[in-house]
């Protein structure tokens, strides 16, 4: 995926803020969730996901790109980058080859930085 272009909106997946779900969730190409869940998120490669600042999960983040805006309790891992925001909060294990937390943000936890990408 490149982030330089632009974002077209058959390829935007947008789960909404009173949205709850457990289990299992996979997605392709943009994610913005801004709703709740118990269990996985995974975005296949080449896809970024973008946990907005409304935003709850319990249990497993993965992707190749990963902001978080809102909070993670669990583990977050990435073959690309995890970006935490000033809004991002996270307990938890965070694993990737590149990891940005910016000035704000509050994680509780465990940090892996390898520059070799991670199997999935």
């Amino acid at each position: 995926m490149n982030l330089n272009e632009p974002i077209r909106e058959y390829k935007l997946n947008i789960i909404a803020e009173e949205t709850e779900l457990q289990g299992k969730a996979i997605f392709k190409e943009v994610t913005r969730f801004h709703g709740k869940i118990k269990g996985e998120i995974h975005a296949l490669p080449g896809s970024l996901l973008i946990l907005t600042d409304t935003s709850m999960v319990e249990g497993k983040v993965s992707g190749d790109q990963v902001i978080v805006d809102g909070y993670v309790d669990g583990e977050i891992s990435a073959t690309g980058k995890i970006t935490i925001s000033p809004q991002g909060r996270v307990t938890g294990k965070i694993q990737a080859p590149r990891i940005e937390i910016q000035t704000g943000a509050w994680v509780e936890g465990s940090f892996i930085s390898n520059p070799q990408p991670l199997a999935t």
